[in-house]
């Protein structure tokens, strides 16, 4: 099943009406400040506009929100339209059913800029999806999507662009320790194959192990060590979070 939906992810190209209604709704974005968050899981198709991650969403300071996932046909679902577009708090929320390559491709065809990239949850750790979006040569292409000059932001739980070693747990008594080693930390994300002189500087401002997710009233909340940071994602799997600045140096 899982193989089969990683094929059928693979295999899906939008016909050129899906693809004039996709480039549409993302041009309308232009000169907004986005989050965007590709593999974002289902949740955000179904969720209440009463739901305590839209007010943190909104609270974040962005105007725009693009989330991208694909649902293949057959999933006992009922996939939504390849576009669905909502108001919360007066920020705009694009939802796409399609694959995050060709979201980004687009974004990236019609000069779209984003502010800050979310890669949490993304399904490669339940197999389902078939390409990771914290993967080092995925993040290249979608940091390309940043301002240049004013770089942007990451939220991951998972990346191997940080340090080696990040995701391992951490016992109670060297939590200290090892956060203030990460926070320490600046990730070099270098271009080795198109530009050898481009590199990306990942400089985490907020680290946070030993998440747990707590439910209370239908409502998601993350308790962790620093428990004013609420984040609106749920790192279920890796029960971390780091949220980083990421500049741009030559190219």
């Amino acid at each position: 099943m899982i193989e089969r939906r990683k094929r059928l992810i693979r295999e899906r190209r939008l016909n050129d009406f899906e693809g004039y209604i996709v480039r549409h709704a993302l041009g309308g974005l232009l000169g907004k400040k986005i989050l965007f968050y590709p593999s974002s899981g289902r949740v955000w198709w179904n969720i209440s506009p009463f739901d305590k991650r839209i007010r943190r969403l909104v609270s974040m300071g962005y105007d725009a929100f693009v989330f991208c996932d694909y649902f293949p046909p057959g999933e006992g679902v009922n996939a939504p339209d390849i576009v669905t577009v909502k108001e919360f708090g007066g920020c705009s929320f694009l939802l796409l059913n399609c694959d995050n390559n060709i979201a980004r491709e687009i974004m990236e065809d019609i000069g779209l800029r984003i502010s800050c990239f979310v890669g949490v949850n993304d399904g490669c750790g339940e197999g389902g999806n078939y390409e990771c979006v914290n993967d080092p040569k995925w993040l290249l292409k979608v940091f390309r999507l940043f301002d240049p000059k004013k770089g942007g932001r990451y939220i991951t739980d998972h990346s191997k662009a940080l340090e080696k070693g990040l995701m391992c747990e951490c016992k109670e008594d060297n939590y200290e320790k090892k956060v203030r080693k990460i926070k320490r930390h600046v990730g070099v994300l270098k271009d080795t194959g198109n530009d050898p002189h481009l590199a990306w500087s990942i400089t985490p401002d907020f680290v946070e192990f030993h998440i747990r997710c707590e439910n209370h009233d239908g409502q998601t909340h993350l308790r962790g060590h620093s428990t004013h940071q609420n984040y609106p994602f749920n790192p279920t799997r890796s029960r971390f979070l780091a949220d980083c600045r990421v500049k741009k140096h030559g190219g």
